[in-house]
């Protein structure tokens, strides 16, 4: 099943996880929590508000700004995150 997510998504104290061609659900953890349990599956951290999975990154901006999912979300990559993007996806 974890191949599956495309992203974790924070909503204050929940956090809202987008699976592939299936609708989101609402889990009552922090995006923190996640974070911690998925790292060591290709996800990262892009903003404070969104965690990704390596695998459905299909595109990221010329500016670096933002992200494409296979699943055609667009997600922003903060300030503070784009270095530790870059250096996860080697560019």
């Amino acid at each position: 099943m974890i191949h599956e997510i495309l992203r974790l998504e924070a909503d204050r104290n929940y956090t809202i996880i987008h699976l592939i061609n299936k609708r989101p659900f609402i889990a009552s953890k922090t995006l923190k929590h996640f974070e911690d349990m998925l790292a060591k599956f290709r996800f990262i951290r892009t903003h404070k508000s969104h965690l990704v999975n390596l695998d459905h990154i299909i595109r990221i901006s010329n500016n670096n700004e933002f992200i494409i999912l296979s699943g055609g979300s667009r997600i922003e990559v903060s300030r503070r995150k784009k270095d530790e993007v870059q250096r996860q996806l080697n560019i």
